[in-house]
C-alpha cells in the first residue's frame, strides 16, 4: 500500500456510512429491538479499532514496517495496544447511547 494507495482507508468514513445507512434501513424495518443492537455493536467495534489502528499504526506500517526502526515500531505498538480499549468503551458507549436513542424514538 505505497503512497496510501489501495488497502484499507485510514479513517473508516465508508464503513460508518455503510453501518449508518443498514441501521437506519434496520430501523424503519419491522426487525427485534437485538437485531439493531447486535449490527450496531459489531459495527462500532470495527470502526472503533479501524480508527484506532489509523490514528497510531498508519505511519509505522507502511512498506510492511520496513523503513522504521524497530524500537519505534514498538513503542507504537504499545502506545496502541493501550489506547485500543479505551477506544472501544468510547465506542460501545457512544454506541450504546445511539441504539438507545433509535429505540426510544422509534
Amino acid at each position: 500500500m505505497p503512497n496510501g494507495h489501495g488497502g484499507a482507508p485510514r479513517y473508516p468514513i465508508l464503513s460508518l456510512s455503510f453501518l449508518l445507512g443498514i441501521l437506519g434501513g434496520l430501523w424503519v424495518a419491522p426487525v427485534p429491538w437485538w437485531t439493531t443492537a447486535i449490527v450496531g455493536h459489531i459495527g462500532v467495534i470495527y470502526i472503533t479499532w479501524r480508527t484506532c489502528f489509523g490514528k497510531y499504526m498508519w505511519g509505522i506500517t507502511e512498506y510492511g514496517g520496513a523503513y522504521s526502526p524497530e524500537e519505534k515500531i514498538l513503542n507504537t505498538e504499545a502506545r496502541y495496544r493501550t489506547a485500543l480499549p479505551f477506544y472501544l468503551a468510547i465506542g460501545m458507549l457512544l454506541g450504546s447511547l445511539f441504539q438507545l436513542f433509535c429505540y426510544v424514538h422509534r
